[in-house]
């Protein structure tokens, strides 16, 4: 099902890169929801779950897409249900690209210093397991500056590219304008502005606030 659905969608994207998620998976107690499956149980959750994701992988692979996949189930300690799958991470396919949105989330949910994930950073994780390809978050914890793995190498930025999220921003279906514009002008700058000025220098405060005023103008039609 999974692979027609895939073979559907592909064609209609012009993206080099095709979002298979991944992230919204549940164990349940010792096993997984494979204890279901007649021709699963038994067998390792890790292994089945690595096995899963690299045969999505690869058929994406064989239809000229870079496949993405989201990091939250590869992390120890991640909020949700996870359990062991984290420890797929070292058996996964080393071609795809990791949505790398959990740095950010751990750390805006793990502030307290005597928590082993307060300084915990996905980026150097994945990378020690020959996954070096990330697109970041900018959204969920909105002082980038606070974001190590945001910060530029000699001029550029060390990751594949970036997203730009506004979930939390909606509040009782408001659209909370003010936090997103931010987000989005900053990842324009750093992202996507090969000419973009070294951040936190006076020349980026002006140049980030031209460009929010350039955003609010669009939103509101000006």
């Amino acid at each position: 099902l999974l692979f027609d659905l895939i073979d559907e969608m592909v064609p209609l994207f012009t993206s080099e890169v095709f979002d298979l998620g991944i992230d919204e998976v549940d164990q349940d107690y010792n096993g997984s929801r494979w204890v279901a499956c007649d021709r699963c149980k038994g067998k390792d959750p890790v292994k089945l779950f690595a096995d899963y994701v690299n045969r999505l992988a690869d058929h994406v692979t064989s239809k000229g897409k870079i496949p993405l996949i989201n990091s939250a189930s590869f992390i120890k300690g991640h909020a949700g249900d996870f359990h062991d799958i984290y420890k797929s991470v070292s058996l996964i396919r080393k071609n795809i690209i990791i949505n790398n949105w959990s740095d950010g989330h751990i750390r805006a949910t793990n502030r307290l210093p005597w928590n082993p994930l307060s300084k915990f950073k996905s980026s150097e994780y994945f990378k020690q397991y020959g996954i070096e390809r990330m697109i970041h978050l900018v959204g969920y914890d909105r002082r980038w500056k606070d974001r190590p793995e945001l910060l530029e190498t000699k001029g550029s930025l060390d990751c594949y590219g970036g997203c730009v999220t506004h979930y939390k921003y909606m509040m009782d279906g408001k659209f909370m304008k003010s936090p997103t514009i931010d987000d989005m002008t900053f990842s324009g700058s750093h992202f996507w502005n090969p000419n973009h000025p070294e951040m936190g220098s006076k020349e980026e405060e002006t140049h980030l606030l031209y460009a929010r005023r350039v955003v609010e103008g669009i939103l509101e039609g000006k």
